[in-house]
């Protein structure tokens, strides 16, 4: 039996989603095709004309057109009477997704959880995959298996993470926090492991700190990349990045915890501090109590 898409197994999680889609496609289906008022009326033209040629009374005619007339006019206001109801499903369904937020954000932690107890199983298929299929062919033996288990895995996580993206920031690029979903929303070690965060890390000053905690911390990290909104980092093989998630405590925050973290990380290495008098470093300090609170993880040691 096939395994149904993720995007559809979280709107199975949504309270009241899936009884408003089949409402709405019920009445949809309902709906009929009515043709436009001319072509109704334009045969009776030939008719009356007929009639006339004739010299027949048109009684009969005009009450034949009447009553044709009333049934293509019902027919055109029960469809509108049914798109009014339609329209509601809709808008119930749109709503229900709106509100089922927390339902899908909870599955998805649940399948981030399995697809991670997966990819600790196959460690070493992901360590040494193959850079394509013809590759791990000309490999011979299970190559072409071990290459498509990784590349499975591989698949089921950016499709989590498109699901993830959907219900946070889809619909709404410009919501604060959204430039932080590709380097804040993977792991709570974003700080460590993060190519973004590592950057920031190597290039600061204050890693002259008159805080030897600071000075180390910011001093311990070299190299990096700028900064990207997708989940793949540019340097870093899919395969590599992913086993660097499972590292680094793999999690799935909501789109408030994703503004709030980026802003307060965003301080850690603001250029207006140089963490080189007493007030800098409260601020530094401060930042990582707040960052910690918040579930981010780090080896700062102050």
């Amino acid at each position: 039996m096939a395994v149904k898409p993720l995007k559809d197994r979280v709107l199975d999680e949504i309270p009241g989603y899936r009884a408003a889609e089949q409402r709405h496609d019920h009445l949809r289906a309902q709906m009929r095709i009515t043709p436009a008022v001319s072509d109704m009326s334009r045969p009776y033209v030939d008719r009356i004309s007929k009639a006339g040629d004739a010299g027949q009374d048109l009684d009969e005619l005009r009450d034949e057109y009447a009553a044709e007339y009333q049934r293509w006019a019902s027919d055109v206001e029960f469809n509108q009477l049914i798109n009014y109801a339609r329209e509601g499903a809709l808008a119930a369904a749109n709503s229900a997704k709106s509100v089922g937020t927390d339902y899908a954000l909870d599955f998805l932690r649940d399948e981030l959880d399995a697809l991670m107890t997966d990819v600790a199983s196959h460690r070493d298929i992901l360590a040494s995959r193959p850079v394509d299929a013809e590759t791990a062919i000309n490999a011979g033996g299970d190559g072409l298996k071990r290459w498509q288990i990784a590349e499975d895995l591989i698949s089921r996580y950016a499709e989590l993470r498109a699901e993830h993206l959907r219900y946070t920031f889809t619909g709404n690029p410009n919501a604060a926090g959204h430039r932080y979903f590709g380097v804040i929303g993977q792991i709570a070690g974003f700080l460590e492991a993060e190519p973004y965060w590592l950057r920031l890390r190597s290039t600061n000053s204050a890693e002259h700190s008159i805080d030897p905690a600071i000075a180390t911390w910011l001093a311990t990290k070299p190299g990096g990349e700028f900064h990207r909104t997708g989940i793949w980092p540019a340097t870093i093989s899919r395969a590599e990045w992913l086993l660097i998630v499972a590292n680094n405590k793999p999690w799935l925050p909501d789109a408030e915890d994703i503004a709030r973290l980026g802003d307060r990380a965003e301080q850690l290495f603001s250029g207006r501090h140089t963490y080189r008098n007493a007030l800098d470093v409260r601020r530094f300090r401060d930042c990582i109590t707040e960052l910690t609170a918040l579930g981010a993880v780090t080896t700062f040691g102050g």
